[in-house]
């Protein structure tokens, strides 16, 4: 054996060798020379390496606070999804000294708990009150946060802690220490960033400069006249009045006042809609339910303890409670039909990232609402054995419906969907429809029905089907917003009449006072509009940079400007009929359609003794008020820390900051 490997050793070396380099070509270095791809530099920091690992771990750390304070980091303007701003705010918080250990992480569950505050009284007022539109109940939401008192907020806060220490992990195990660091590092991030908005500091002179811009108050009586109390509902345009309108404001957004359009006309449109939906009424259901006799007694004798009178007594509850048994069933098996019916319709359909692309005949093809609905009467005839009218579809296909005036809609607008922990009323299914939101998480598509249920307080069953959508933009035609814009016109000309008028009113305050102007201005309405009367609001506090919110204002500043120019003339002396002219302002506000009338009642001025009593953290404001600080001009945001640590990307992550900035 030796003998051929010595004659023949030239020839094994070569094919042992060729071996090798085939085995490389294919498999490529093996693992002890392959560089750990962790250790590869993404960047440097001042000068200081960044490695993917870096990265890595607090991109893990960062999903670990999403999970755990999510309202938290939203607050803290936290990139969610860029590990990188995480790492860069966690390392200077670090570096200066402000992180501490996990156990002092853990106790920060408390402030994570009163972040969750405004999501559990917003869930409280949304099941308290069903009909009105989320963006209501999130202002009163604010509201109630903003004035809830120290008792109840406190309870609150230890009610939520609970339930999330409840949540942690035990204290023995990694996960609990890893949640306490990470928990530390934030509660360092919120150290660092509330310490640089305190660190602003003033001379007194200064402090008292810019507390009289807030604290010099002025009180004044007000009322505002609207347009709409006068509006000529007879007037009419012509169609070149109308089209010329249209032309000039098609591409403008609403309310933008300028001063090319100081009534802030525009009609470029919200997302809309267009959907259909079914009915399914639960007491409908109940009342077509025929309870067996036998049944009834059966249930009577074998619950004594629940039913316990005599059988004519009980019966009521009995077929009461047999009755909602089976409606539930029944319900429960129409949703089943109508689910069954949409995925059979759908099934061979190809699904791309939860998109379904649909065929190119899918409108010949896709079952009509009215169909669903005749399923759902056949599944429940077929497996409850009951025959039930065919649920009523409702079409609002005919106008656009907008998103986010779909709360609005009668029946399916007080309804709600839950996928877990989450509720979803109708507009927010709208908004996520994909053809608006490029979003599939809710599932709501085009041309395709709803899968999921919508059940309101009556237990009532909605199903849906979108059939077309619109993103922002121009309305597709003048037809769409004609009715707008003749409203538009109206108002308009109601408030130049009313503007010019506004010396007349000033006056008529100056000699009679605001009550008497007002009164008379009322009288003067057009009769059945005594439900837009004007009103005084008293003793309100206005001051150069504060007060002046009203809903019938849309910017402050020329009201509370008015109005403390006459407090200043007036000064330190009572309000009496001598002073009357004084004290009389009329302000025209055309963005508003609107006249406010006032009459200064007193001034309240910044005095030494309430500055040595003012509360230091109202002070504090009063200072990082001075900053000027906004979302993007923060020396926090990921783009102006990158800059300021002057982060340097490297391969990679070079070429693709390149392009980025080209």
């Amino acid at each position: 054996m030796t003998k051929v490997i010595r004659k023949y050793k030239t020839w094994l070396l070569a094919i042992f060798g060729i071996f090798l380099m085939v085995t490389f070509l294919f498999s490529g270095p093996t693992n002890p020379f392959m560089p750990d791809p962790r250790k590869r530099v993404t960047g440097t920091l001042s000068g200081e390496k960044v490695r993917v690992s870096d990265l890595a771990a607090a991109n893990t750390e960062l999903q670990l606070l999403r999970g755990t304070a999510p309202e938290l980091l939203n607050s803290l303007n936290i990139e969610e999804d860029d590990p990188m701003h995480w790492f860069m705010l966690m390392r200077e918080a670090t570096r200066m000294g402000l992180v501490g250990t996990y156990k002092e992480g853990v106790t920060y569950v408390s402030r994570v708990a009163e972040t969750r505050i405004p999501a559990m009284v917003f869930s409280e007022l949304r099941e308290q009150y069903p009909q009105f539109p989320p963006s209501f109940l999130e202002q009163l939401t604010m509201n109630q946060v903003q004035n809830m008192p120290p008792a109840e907020r406190a309870e609150r806060i230890a009610s939520i802690t609970t339930k999330l220490e409840a949540e942690l992990p035990p204290s023995n195990t990694l996960n609990y220490q890893e949640l306490g660091n990470a928990l530390a590092r934030l509660r360092g991030v919120e150290r660092m960033m509330t310490g640089y908005i305190a660190a602003a500091r003033m001379s007194d002179k200064r402090l008292v400069s810019v507390a009289r811009d807030f604290e010099d108050v002025t009180l004044a009586d007000i009322a505002f006249v609207k347009a709409t109390q006068f509006v000529d509902d007879s007037l009419t345009f012509t169609e070149e009045q109308i089209a010329a309108q249209w032309e000039k404001y098609k591409n403008t957004a609403p309310g933008a006042a300028t001063a090319e359009n100081p009534f802030g006309f525009g009609y470029i449109q919200p997302p809309r809609v267009k959907f259909e939906y079914i009915t399914l009424e639960r007491a409908a259901i109940e009342n077509a339910i025929t309870l067996d006799p036998v049944d009834i007694n059966k249930q009577w004798q074998l619950n004594r303890a629940k039913f316990p009178g005599d059988f004519a007594t009980e019966r009521p509850r009995i077929e009461r409670e047999l009755r909602m048994q089976r409606a539930d069933t029944i319900m429960l098996d129409a949703e089943r039909a109508y689910q069954a019916a949409v995925r059979s319709s759908v099934r061979g359909i190809e699904i791309v990232d939860g998109v379904k692309r649909l065929p190119a005949d899918w409108a010949s093809r896709a079952p009509s609402l009215q169909s669903l609905a005749e399923s759902i009467a056949a599944g429940v005839k077929a497996s409850a054995k009951l025959s039930i009218t065919t649920p009523v579809v409702t079409s609002r296909t005919s106008n656009w419906t907008r998103v986010s005036d779909a709360a609005n809609t009668a029946g399916i607008g007080n309804a709600g969907y839950s996928s877990g922990a989450s509720n979803f009323g109708l507009s927010d299914l709208l908004a996520g429809t994909y053809e608006l939101s490029d979003s599939t998480l809710l599932g709501v598509q085009k041309g395709v029905a709803f899968e999921g249920v919508l059940k309101d307080q009556s237990s009532n069953a909605y199903f849906f089907l979108v059939t077309d959508v619109r993103k922002t933009g121009p309305a597709d035609t003048l037809d769409e917003v004609r009715d707008q814009i003749v409203t538009d016109l109206r108002q308009q000309a109601a408030y130049e009449a009313l503007a010019s008028r506004i010396e007349g009113y000033r006056a008529q305050v100056a000699t009679e006072g605001l009550d008497a102007t007002i009164k008379a201005i009322n009288t003067s309405m057009p009769a059945g509009r005594a439900a837009l009367d004007s009103s005084v609001l008293r003793s309100q506090q206005f001051s150069r940079k504060g007060g002046g919110s009203y809903t019938e204002v849309s910017d402050p500043q020329p009201l509370r400007d008015a109005i403390t120019a006459a407090g200043s003339q007036l000064g330190l002396a009572a309000a009496n009929d001598a002073n009357l002219a004084t004290r009389a302002v009329a302000v025209a506000l055309p963005a508003d359609r609107v006249i406010a009338l006032s009459q200064v009642v007193g001034v309240s001025p910044v005095t030494v003794e309430r500055m040595r009593r003012l509360d230091a953290r109202l002070a504090q404001n009063l200072a990082a008020s001075q900053l000027g600080l906004t979302r993007d001009s923060s020396p926090f945001t990921l783009a102006n820390m990158k800059k300021r640590l002057q982060w340097t990307p490297e391969g990679d992550e070079q070429e693709s900051s390149e392009q980025a900035s080209r």
